[in-house]
């Protein structure tokens, strides 16, 4: 962190050492003055330099006072600046998803499903965050969404019937597979969207070999009735190891090779070319994969984003943009250009946008974050 915006969690533990050492030293002073029998023999000195010993202890206490205060007070705004870095660069993902959107539009008796892929640092989960709260919100004028989490099959065998049963478990509370009437009777009576995600991991790619998403899409080809103007959206994610940290067998590193010729690129290939045609009961989406972050595309974040709710801030914004460059530059990665997985970026602008809202007097700033 760069002087402009020190971190406030630093300057707390500084702040508590000061207090600490401070409190060694009133003991020591108190020691020495509890050697005089009488308090008017204890030198001038010492007795100044214990009062000046003291007002530092206050003025310490009161710093740190005035810090966990704002540090609570900070809860009020943190989702905002939380959600604010995971804003970076989506869009193109946000205008495929919208496309086929707008043609589900035409037929509400079709659910949409849409897969999402990429490594685990790409922070599948907080995209779907971003849809929820800042894309769906718009097209269907609700501030809510009723969200469940369905467990991805661990066999191919019987594969349907189990993710009906981890769907009436989720939906229904009940664990059994023989609840299709009334898992369709709970989704159609939601009055708000309701969000299916499941998560699909590189063992399922292994165990299922290669089966796992058609026989996720063949389930709701086939499981579910839509009610009229039912909107129901289903979101699988498959999550991938990411490449430069990986340690597994040949046969893995072949699967998922980084390569544009790898079987779930070529599957999933084939499928957004195909436009789903094989499947008639529900709208099928493929988002471009998610990948790290570049420099470029960090500092546009900054203009668009940061500039938009701190307009009377220039040098907070030009500081960020400096914060940028130094973590690409100390970033060591083979890729050209440089790409930072989200999650780690997105931890590292998170605590500026804090840091800065914390320690900064601008309180205005703080509450358009809110």
């Amino acid at each position: 962190m760069s002087d402009y915006f020190p971190s406030y969690r630093e300057k707390i533990k500084s702040i508590r050492q000061q207090i600490a050492e401070v409190r060694k030293n009133l003991n020591l002073i108190n020691e020495e003055i509890s050697w005089y029998p009488e308090y008017q023999e204890v030198p001038l000195a010492l007795k100044k330099n214990q009062r000046e010993q003291e007002k530092k202890l206050v003025n310490l206490l009161e710093q740190l006072g005035r810090l966990l205060e704002t540090q609570a007070d900070l809860s009020n705004v943190s989702k905002s600046l939380f959600m604010a870095p995971y804003l970076i660069d989506r869009i193109q993902h946000e205008l495929a998803f919208s496309q086929v959107f707008e043609r589900r539009n035409n037929n509400f008796d079709k659910l949409l499903v849409c897969l999402i892929h990429g490594d685990k640092q790409q922070s599948q989960d907080m995209f779907l965050e971003r849809l929820k709260v800042n894309f769906l919100p718009k097209k269907f004028n609700h501030s809510k969404m009723t969200t469940y989490h369905v467990r991805f099959p661990e066999t191919l065998q019987n594969f349907h019937s189990q993710l009906k049963y981890n769907l009436a478990n989720t939906i229904v509370g009940e664990e059994r597979n023989e609840l299709t009437k009334e898992i369709n009777h709970t989704l159609a009576e939601s009055p708000v969207p309701v969000i299916i995600s499941t998560y699909m991991y590189c063992e399922h790619w292994l165990k299922f070999a290669g089966k796992a998403i058609n026989s996720f899409l063949h389930f709701w080809e086939n499981r579910l009735v839509i009610s009229p103007n039912q909107h129901l959206f289903v979101f699988l994610f498959i999550i991938t190891n990411n490449r430069q940290n990986r340690r597994m067998l040949d046969k893995f590193r072949c699967l998922f090779s980084s390569s544009e010729d790898s079987r779930l690129d070529k599957q999933l290939n084939k499928l957004s070319e195909g436009d789903f045609s094989e499947f008639n009961n529900f709208y099928g989406v493929v988002l471009p994969k998610l990948e790290g972050i570049t420099e470029q595309e960090a500092t546009e974040w900054v203009d668009v984003v940061v500039r938009k709710h701190f307009p009377n801030n220039l040098a907070f914004v030009k500081d960020t943009k400096s914060e940028i460059q130094a973590i690409f530059n100390q970033y060591q990665s083979k890729d050209k250009p440089k790409r930072i997985p989200l999650d780690e970026l997105a931890r590292k602008l998170s605590a500026i946008l804090v840091d800065y809202a914390v320690i900064s007097n601008d309180y205005t700033a703080r509450r358009e974050l809110a």
